[in-house]
């Protein structure tokens, strides 16, 4: 373990701590796998501990929040974060047979339990894969093997004839959703299925389009085309969010595609009446929606679908906004700005 290590001190706002702690050292009298930082506020604060190598490059990290009736504090570092006991590193862009990819991969997506990787390249990762075009490819990483998603389904199963690109992953890894041609595209891997009753079944794997290609506003029926690169789904995979661009205008909208009941409604609707929207975000089960809005009111906006309500969470325009995602239960909110 490195014996180098930088301590870093925020109040309860968030806010640096003005004095600079000093950083004692190991506290051998009590427990050796304390650290002794003396010189801080009292009060609630966070300490942020992070350990370094012989270079000053962070090696490791641990945080703790606490309360201090006096100026010193112990952080363990059993608690640190280390990169360098990784117990594996591994390629996952392979056939089953263990082939490297010869192309790019690119955006890759993990589920929840880490099992599965969903990425795109226009490799040839399967025999049946002819197309030479980018497609979706999932790898198991218990199982060692790997499928192709983006598949038309029918018989035979049939190849996309344009790239496939920009997937995401439900947490279970069971669906997948992806873009090609400006759709949107949902694959349900199959699995087992509940019925009334208690009995069990198996559902068949099955590729579907599930974006829109019009949307009505006032009566009025537009077309739309699809804004890549902004498709979600969420943890549990019974909801699709994406992006579509009134055709002719700036205009944006947020589709919420319900995998169970199979139906599709403009979600980025506020208090203003006004529809536009981008960016989608979704919690976990989908109740939570959150995007950023570029008209009246612009700004981060979050949707409960159980109310219906939508509310400001942060002023900013567009222009500052290029990313935005939130924790499973909705609870917290990150975007870059």
């Amino acid at each position: 373990m490195t014996e180098q290590y930088r301590a870093e001190v925020f109040d309860a706002d968030g806010e640096v701590a003005l004095a600079p702690p000093t950083l004692v050292g190991r506290d051998q009298a009590q427990n050796v796998q304390d650290i002794v930082i003396a010189n801080l506020p009292q009060g609630p604060i966070s300490i942020l501990l992070t350990a370094l190598d012989a270079q000053q490059h962070s090696v490791g990290f641990a945080g703790q929040q606490l309360t201090l009736g006096n100026s010193e504090a112990l952080v363990d570092i059993d608690r640190l974060y280390n990169p360098g006991q990784i117990r594996e590193v591994g390629r996952v862009s392979l056939s089953t047979n263990g082939t490297q990819a010869n192309s790019a991969c690119r955006n890759g997506r993990i589920s929840g339990d880490g099992r599965f990787v969903v990425f795109q390249t226009p490799s040839r990762l399967v025999s049946s894969d002819t197309n030479k075009l980018d497609d979706i490819y999932l790898r198991d990483r218990t199982a060692g093997s790997t499928t192709r998603i983006s598949l038309i389904p029918g018989t035979p199963v049939a190849d996309f004839t344009n790239h496939c690109q920009n997937p995401e992953i439900s947490n279970n890894g069971r669906f997948v959703v992806f873009e090609s041609d400006g759709k949107v595209f949902l694959r349900d891997r199959g699995g087992t299925i509940t019925f009334s009753g208690g009995f069990t079944g198996i559902s068949p794997a099955s590729t579907r389009q599930v974006s829109v290609s019009t949307i009505t506003e006032g009566g009025t029926t537009f077309p739309v085309t699809l804004v890549p690169g902004q498709t979600r789904i969420s943890g549990q995979g019974n909801k699709v969010a994406y992006t579509v661009k009134r055709n002719g205008t700036a205009k944006t909208s947020i589709i919420l595609y319900d995998r169970v009941n199979q139906t599709s409604e403009i979600i980025s609707k506020t208090a203003d009446n006004s529809i536009d929207g981008s960016l989608p975000a979704l919690s976990e089960d989908g109740r939570l929606v959150f995007f950023h809005k570029a008209s009246g009111v612009q700004g981060i906006y979050a949707l409960d679908r159980t109310t219906n309500s939508a509310r400001l969470l942060r002023p900013v325009t567009l222009t500052q906004v290029l990313f935005l995602d939130c924790s499973g239960d909705g609870s917290l909110v990150v975007s870059n700005e």
